[in-house]
Order: C-alpha cells, then structure tokens, then sequence
C-alpha cells in the first residue's frame, strides 16, 4: 500500500507542476503517469483546495486517475503532515451529514489516497455537489480542515470513469 501511495505523491508532484495557479478551484483533465512503473496514458483530474491548520493555511490538491482499470484518489497537502497510514478523517459534502473514513497516508505522510471500489464510491459522492471539507484528525496535533469547490465533478470525471470502467 505504501508502495501505491508513493506512486501517487508522484502522479500528484507532476499534477501540481502542471496547473496553473489562477485555475486554483477550478477540475482540470491531464494526462498522468506512475513513474516508478513507467506505465502512462491515464486521463487524470485534479482541482485544487486550502488546507488549514495551526494557524496557518495551504493549498493542495485533490487529484483521481486511472491506469490499468484501477480507479485512485488522492489528496496532497505539500506544506502539512497528515499523518501515518491510516489517516482518519471526517468529510462533508455540502453541509450533508459528515462521514469518517480512513485513507492510507503516502510515504512521508504529505499524502493520502484510496484504489478501486471505495474511490470510485467516494468520486460518486461528490457528483452535483458544490464543496468538500475534511478535517483530518492528528496524533498530538491540532486537526487539519481543508475544503475543495467541487462543483462541475460529474462531467469532469467522465473521461477519467470511461477509461476505467465505470459509469458518472
């Protein structure tokens, strides 16, 4: 797991490289490779988030991709340590009900991701929504919220759901 969630702060470092600042909240569709196993050609989407935490705040990402008909899920938060696998969290999607889930956190703990069923279950949450908040709850520390503008997530995602094998 750890190994797949290195691949996934990889994919994430080269989302991040390529979006454009002022398209902060908005999904952008890339293309996506998993560098330590050379495979590429995935479609990716990704759309950016403010993380909060000690008083201080960051962007990040909130990125899903697909190779090899194995649907992944990852936020990344370059500027704050999430935490070690598991990451528990809490998340809302506007103002519904919040939920808790737990992630698998990436190697240096900047990162958490899901694969297959429960990433494509969590894509499908979001779909006609307009926000995500999280908060992630921490060992010894204060908790981090972030939120992402999800609005436009279905029709964005459908490129990435073809490809892989499931239906927006």
């Amino acid at each position: 797991m750890q190994e797949e969630c290195r691949i996934v702060a990889l994919v994430g470092v080269s989302l991040l490289a390529m979006s454009n600042p002022s398209a902060a909240n908005d999904w952008m569709a890339v293309r996506a490779s998993e560098l330590l196993r050379e495979r590429s050609g995935s479609v990716a989407v990704t759309v950016g988030g403010v993380f909060e935490a000690e008083g201080k705040s960051a962007t990040g990402r909130l990125s899903a991709y697909c190779i090899d008909n194995v649907t992944v899920v990852n936020i990344e938060a370059r500027d704050f340590f999430l935490g070690m696998s598991p990451v528990q969290f809490k998340y809302q999607v506007d103002g519904e009900a919040a939920k808790t889930a737990q992630w698998d956190a990436c190697v240096g703990g900047e990162c958490m991701g899901i694969w297959n069923d429960k990433s494509v279950a969590f894509l499908r949450e979001l779909f006609d929504k307009r926000e995500l908040k999280i908060e992630i709850t921490r060992n010894h520390h204060q908790p981090i919220t972030a939120s992402f503008h999800i609005s436009g997530a279905r029709t964005s995602l459908e490129a990435l759901a073809n490809n892989c094998g499931w239906k927006t």
